[in-house]
């Protein structure tokens, strides 16, 4: 999935279950990442969220990965109905970047 030209970086297709915390609401709700890329990912689920700022926790080795994100656009699934996807953009901090990287080269090469 990493041909679309308006992207700066590749989308790799995956189906990761993911963590996601909106600011001030508890507890986190349970996704789907879908396809993911160091610039963003593509989120499935029951939750309904708003667009605005999200952390997206994966784990991932030593433990786990919280990306600041922000969901930049929602749509619901026509294919599953009650289910949404979001589009979302990450913004990890610089200490947690490395994590993100890790988990992006894991989806590319299969595993």
């Amino acid at each position: 999935m990493g041909g679309d030209s308006k992207r700066r970086y590749s989308r790799y297709l995956c189906r990761i279950a993911v963590r996601v915390q909106v600011p001030g609401a508890r507890p986190p709700v349970e996704l789907e990442l879908r396809d993911v890329g160091m610039g963003g990912g593509l989120l499935h689920g029951r939750e309904r969220l708003a667009a605005g700022p999200v952390e997206v926790h994966f784990p991932c080795a030593g433990g786990t990965a919280n990306i600041r994100s922000r969901i930049v656009r929602r749509d619901e699934d026509p294919a599953e109905p009650g289910a949404w996807i979001y589009g979302v953009e990450f913004d990890p901090h610089f200490s947690e970047r490395h994590k993100l990287l890790e988990l992006v080269d894991r989806v590319r090469r299969g595993g």
